[in-house]
C-alpha cells in the first residue's frame, strides 16, 4: 500500500494505505536505493546495485509528500530507494571505481504494427516508453480496453505493457505477472531503473511481465497530480498545523479534480475491479494459457480481487506483503503504526547488544521527538534533482522511523539516529528525510485517491478511524494530516467523486489456486497477521513469515529466494509439503546494533593494487568492495568502510585526489610507525567524517582512509586505522 498521503507541512508525512516500498535521494549522504539490504548485487563500475522491493508506498505516497504539513514531514511513498551503505565510500572513490567504467543502457528489443483482439480487449505492439535495462530483452506494446466495460464502445485506456526476457534464458511457458503496489505505483519506472534487483529471481528461467496499471505511470491517461504535488513541496519547510496542510492539500487536490474532469477522465472507473478486469485481458491477448501471479503491497489486494472475478489461467499466486481485501486499513493504521514501533523496541530489548548499547532506547526517542516537536530540525534533501530545504518535527520523526521499517536495512539505522540526535547530529535523520523526498514522483496520486475512496474509504468505520488520535495521542498529528487514511478521508473522498465499490469488495475471497503468502516481522504496513489471515481463507496455501524483514520479502536472499523459487517450480505439490518452509524457523531476528569497536577482530589481508603488492589487517566481518576497499554496511545509510590505495611512482597529492570530498582536507598531524611517517588529514564525504593517512614508501604512494559516523569516529580510529597503519606494507 502506498504510505499514507498526508499533508503536513515538514519531513515525515503519515503511514500509509495499500501500497509500495520507498526509493531514496540524496541529502549529502549515501542514496539509499530500497529496500533491500538483502539481494545485493554488484554493478558494472564494481559499486552495490540497489534493489527496489515493491509494495506499500510509504506515507507520502498518501496524501502528503514525504511529508508535507505541519512542521516538516516527509513520508515515503511507494518504493524505498536506497543506495546500498557502501555507497559514501564508492562516491568518494569515483576516480577508482569508475576509471573506465560506464553503466549501460541496453538496447529496447521491441516490435511494431502487430495487434491482437480477444474481445473489447486489444494488444498493439509498440515502442518501448523507457530505456530496457542491460542483458534483458523487452517486447513491449499496449493493452488498450475500455474505461467503462460497461459502455465498450466509449473512452478507451491503454496500459504500457513490457514482456521481460533474459538474454540467453529458455524462458518457461508461465510468465510471472507483476502487481505493483501503491496504489498507483509507477510499476514500469521502478523496474527498469533496477530490473535485475527486483525481478532476477523470477527471470531466472521464466519471462516477466511488468505493466503500468490503469492511471499509472505511462498508462493513457495517468492519473498524476502535479498540482499536490507541488503544494506538498511548498510545505516541505514551512511549520504548519496538519489542519492547515490538509486544508492546503485537499485544496490542491481538487484542482487535479476538476482538470481530470476536463480531460473527459472518469474517476468512477479506476479501481481493483476494473484493474482486475485488465489483467484478466492482458492474460488472453498476450496468449498465454497460465501465468503466475505476484503481487506486493496493494498489487496483493488487486491479486485476491483477481482471484476473485477472473481465476482463469492462474496457475499460482505469490502475495508478498498482503493486504486483505476484508480489512479496514483506514480504521487500523494508527494502531499499525504504533504496533509497528513497539516492535522495532521489542527487537532492541531482546538484542543483548542492543539492549546494552541502547538502554531505554524508547524513552530515549520520545525525548527526542519531543524536542523536535517544539524545535524542528532543518535538513537539505534532493527532489528531482534540486536541493530543498526541510524540517523535521516531532511528528516527521515518528514518521520517519515508520518509513525506515519498510526495509530491514533502514530499521538497523534507527538506533544509532537517536545517539546522533542526544549528540546534537542529524546524519541518519537527513538521509532518511532524503528517502521520504525521493518518494514524491512515484506515485499517480488521482489513481490513489481514486482507489482508495472507491474501495477502502466506504467501508471503513467512522467512529474508529475518529477515535484514532484518542489512541494514539503521539501519532495524532501523523493522523490529521491523511488525505485518505485518517479521519479527514471521508470528507477527501465525498468530493473526490469515485463511486462505490459494490460490498463483495469488502469480504474476503476464497480460492483453491496454489498460495504462498509471505511477510516480513518489521512490516509496519502490513503486518503478518493479515497475511495469515487471507491464507486461512485459501484452500491449498502456505503462510511464511520471516523473520528480521520488512516490507516486500518474497525474493530476498537466502531463504525467502530459496522458497519463493521452490514453489514456482511445483506449486501443488509445494503447498502439501509440510516441510517446505522450514528455513524461515532458523533466520536470525534482526541486528539493531553494529559491533562495538572493542569487538572488531582484525585479520590480515593481500591485495594487488595497481601493480603494487599491500599487506595488513582489516576488519574480518566487513565486505570487500574490490581489492583495498571494505565496507561494513550494517545498515543501508552506514557510511563505515577503510580504503587503501597504492600506486608506483604516485605522489600523495595524486591519491588524494582520487578521493571526492565534501572540502579540502585539512592536516592534523603525523603518526611514525617505523622508517613510516604517515601524514594525517580529515574530511567529511557527504557529511561524514573522513580519517586519512598518506605515505611515500620507495617511491610508491600509499593512502589508507577511515569512513565513518560521527559517533562512532573515535572508537573506530583505534580499533580499526590505527592498527591498519601499523600493519601496512607494500612491495
Amino acid at each position: 500500500m502506498a504510505p499514507a498521503a498526508t499533508a503536513s507541512g515538514a519531513i515525515g508525512a503519515s503511514a500509509p494505505s495499500p501500497g509500495s516500498p520507498p526509493t531514496t535521494g540524496r541529502t549529502g549522504s549515501p542514496q539509499p536505493r530500497p529496500p533491500s539490504a538483502p539481494r545485493r548485487r554488484v554493478g558494472s563500475c564494481g559499486a552495490p546495485g540497489p534493489r527496489t522491493a515493491a509494495g506499500l508506498a510509504p506515507a507520502a505516497a498518501r496524501t502528503r509528500p514525504t511529508g508535507a504539513g505541519r512542521t516538516g514531514k516527509l513520508a515515503p511513498s511507494r518504493t524505498l530507494g536506497v543506495r546500498s551503505p557502501a555507497a559514501l565510500v564508492a562516491l568518494a572513490l569515483f576516480g577508482v571505481l569508475g576509471a573506465g567504467c560506464t553503466q549501460g543502457v541496453g538496447d529496447s528489443v521491441s516490435r511494431a504494427g502487430d495487434s491482437t483482439v480477444v474481445g473489447d480487449a486489444r494488444f498493439e505492439e509498440g515502442e518501448c516508453r523507457f530505456e530496457a535495462p542491460e542483458d534483458v530483452e523487452v517486447r513491449c506494446g499496449w493493452l488498450v480496453v475500455p474505461e467503462d466495460r460497461a459502455r465498450p464502445d466509449g473512452r478507451q485506456v491503454r496500459l504500457h505493457v513490457g514482456v521481460f526476457h533474459r538474454a540467453g534464458a529458455d524462458a518457461r511457458p508461465d510468465p510471472v505477472v507483476f502487481l505493483e503496489g501503491g496504489p498507483g505505483g509507477n510499476a514500469l519506472e521502478g523496474a527498469t531503473s533496477d530490473f535485475l534487483g527486483r525481478f532476477g529471481l523470477y527471470a531466472e528461467d521464466r519471462d516477466v511481465i511488468v505493466f503500468d496499471q490503469r492511471g499509472t505511470g505511462y498508462s493513457e491517461p495517468a492519473l498524476d497530480c502535479p498540482e499536490l504535488r507541488e503544494t506538498w513541496l511548498a510545505q516541505l519547510d514551512v511549520d504548519l498545523s496538519a489542519d492547515a496542510a490538509l486544508a492546503e492539500s485537499r485544496e490542491a487536490l481538487g484542482r487535479c479534480r476538476e482538470r481530470l474532469l476536463a480531460e473527459d477522465v472518469d474517476l468512477t472507473a479506476y479501481h481493483s475491479e476494473a484493474s482486475a478486469a485488465d489483467v484478466a485481458d492482458l492474460r488472453r491477448v498476450l496468449g498465454y494459457e497460465s501465468w503466475n501471479v505476484l503481487g506486493v503491497s496493494y498489487g496483493t489486494r488487486l491479486a485476491q480481487t483477481l482471484l476473485r472475478t477472473a481465476p482463469e489461467g492462474i496457475r499460482s499466486v505469490l502475495l508478498d506483503s498482503t493486504y486483505p481485501v476484508a480489512v479496514d486499513g483506514v480504521a487500523e493504521l494508527p494502531d499499525r503504526m504504533a504496533e509497528s514501533f513497539d516492535r522495532l523496541l521489542a527487537a532492541c530489548e531482546a538484542d543483548a547488544a542492543c539492549s546494552t548499547r541502547y538502554p531505554t532506547l524508547g524513552a530515549r526517542f520520545t525525548a527526542q521527538a519531543d524536542r523536535l516537536e517544539h524545535e524542528p530540525l532543518e535538513v537539505t534533501v534532493d527532489v528531482e534533482g534540486e536541493r530543498r530545504p526541510a524540517l523535521v518535527d516531532g511528528a516527521g520523526l515518528r514518521d520517519l522511523v515508520f518509513l525506515s521499517l519498510y526495509e530491514a536495512g533502514l530499521a538497523r539505522a534507527v538506533p544509532r539516529m537517536v545517539e546522533e540526535l542526544e549528540a546534537g547530529r542529524a546524519d541518519v535523520v537527513a538521509k532518511l528525510a532524503a528517502v521520504s523526498a525521493a518518494q514524491l514522483g512515484g506515485v499517480s496520486l488521482g489513481l490513489h485517491t481514486s482507489v482508495q475512496c472507491h474501495d477502502e474509504v466506504p467501508f471503513a468505520d467512522r467512529a474508529k478511524v475518529e477515535d484514532g488520535p484518542r489512541r494514539h495521542p503521539e501519532l495524532a498529528e501523523s493522523i490529521a494530516g491523511q488525505l485518505v487514511d485518517g479521519p479527514g478521508a471521508f470528507e477527501t473522498c465525498a468530493s473526490w467523486g469515485a463511486g462505490h465499490a459494490p460490498p463483495v469488495e469488502d469480504e474476503p475471497v476464497r480460492s483453491d489456486v496454489p498460495a504462498l503468502v509471505v511477510g516480513g516481522e518489521l512490516d509496519p504496513v502490513t503486518p503478518l497477521s493479515w497475511g495469515e489471515e487471507v491464507a486461512m481463507g485459501f484452500d491449498r496455501a502456505r503462510f511464511v513469515a520471516y523473520p528480521g524483514l520488512g516490507h516486500g520479502v518474497a525474493a530476498e536472499e537466502g531463504c525467502p529466494a530459496a522458497v519463493t523459487t521452490a514453489f514456482l517450480g511445483d506449486p501443488a505439490a509445494f503447498v502439501s509439503s509440510p516441510g517446505a518452509t522450514a528455513c524461515a524457523s532458523t533466520m536470525p531476528p534482526i541486528r539493531l546494533a553494529a559491533p562495538a569497536a572493542g569487538e572488531i577482530e582484525l585479520v590480515p589481508f593481500d591485495a594487488d593494487l595497481g601493480g603494487v603488492t599491500v599487506s595488513g589487517e582489516r576488519p574480518a566481518d566487513w565486505d570487500e568492495l574490490q581489492p583495498g576497499v571494505v565496507v561494513r554496511q550494517h545498515d543501508l545509510l552506514d557510511p563505515t568502510g577503510l580504503v587503501t590505495l597504492a600506486a608506483p611512482g604516485a605522489g600523495t597529492e595524486r591519491l588524494l585526489g582520487a578521493l571526492r570530498f565534501d572540502g579540502e582536507p585539512r592536516p592534523t598531524g603525523s603518526r611514525p610507525v617505523g622508517d613510516v611517517a604517515w601524514s594525517l588529514y580529515e574530511a567529511e564525504a557527504d557529511g561524514a567524517p573522513v580519517d586519512i593517512a598518506l605515505a611515500e614508501v620507495d617511491g610508491v604512494g600509499l593512502l589508507v582512509a577511515l569512513f565513518s559516523a560521527p559517533t562512532e569516529r573515535e572508537g573506530l580510529r583505534g580499533a580499526v586505522l590505527e592498527p591498519a597503519l601499523d600493519s601496512l606494507r607494500s612491495s
